[in-house]
């Protein structure tokens, strides 16, 4: 039977946003370098009537730099929804909710850009794919147990197929994806799976400044 996906999911996100939009949510990604530049960079997407913000720091191996501009910006801005993407946990995920928790400051929302979720057993040459099933996803179950043990209320938006992450199949970003039956179905059942984990499915191109493909953005639909 084929996996549904989760009732419940985009629940959260429309308590938090609203369900009755005229437009989309807009959250842009502001590249942290120190406090006063954070600011000053959200000052700019709050003057044009965001949603809220993404922090994200690429130029430190520690979180320390991202933990002082994010708590500085949020004594700033007390009342707008801030997130972060703090790549410096890629390696260790069991730390992250900790992380959001205790270190920052009302931290609205986490987005990993690899969710851990494992949709196929890895693809043969030859062989029919087999998809995995939800009790037998590894990562994702502690991560949620994680999320609850810290009672951390924030929306959770988790990768699927994002660039830079392990593939799920050799043409999941090119332009003719969704002709692929067994990409197609792949990366289907990879969103499907991540609805019972996260918030907010998340996928991107195949690499930074690489636009998704429509296609792509079909199949996960």
């Amino acid at each position: 039977t084929m996996l549904r996906v989760n009732p419940s999911y985009g629940t959260r996100f429309k308590e938090v946003f609203g369900s009755d939009r005229s437009r989309p949510v807009i959250l842009p990604v502001v590249h942290v370098v120190d406090p006063e530049q954070t600011i000053r960079n959200i000052e700019m997407a709050v003057k044009h009537g965001v949603d809220g913000v993404w922090l994200i720091d690429h130029y430190n191996v520690h979180t320390h730099n991202l933990t002082a501009c994010f708590n500085a910006a949020r004594a700033h801005f007390p009342a707008l929804w801030m997130g972060v993407n703090p790549l410096q946990f890629n390696r260790r995920p069991l730390d992250i909710f900790k992380y959001v928790s205790q270190e920052l400051d009302r931290c609205d929302g986490l987005w990993c850009d690899c969710s851990f979720i494992e949709p196929a057993l890895p693809i043969r040459r030859g062989e029919p794919i087999t998809l995995k099933t939800l009790g037998q996803q590894l990562v994702p179950p502690k991560l949620l147990e994680e999320k609850e043990k810290r009672h951390w209320r924030g929306l959770y938006f988790a990768g699927i197929a994002f660039k830079g992450q392990p593939l799920y199949h050799p043409a999941q970003d090119a332009e003719d994806v969704a002709h692929n039956l067994d990409a197609a179905k792949i990366l289907h059942h990879a969103a499907v799976l991540g609805t019972y984990f996260c918030d907010v499915v998340v996928t991107s191109g195949s690499k930074t400044g690489e636009a998704c493909p429509v296609g792509k953005l079909s199949c996960l639909r």
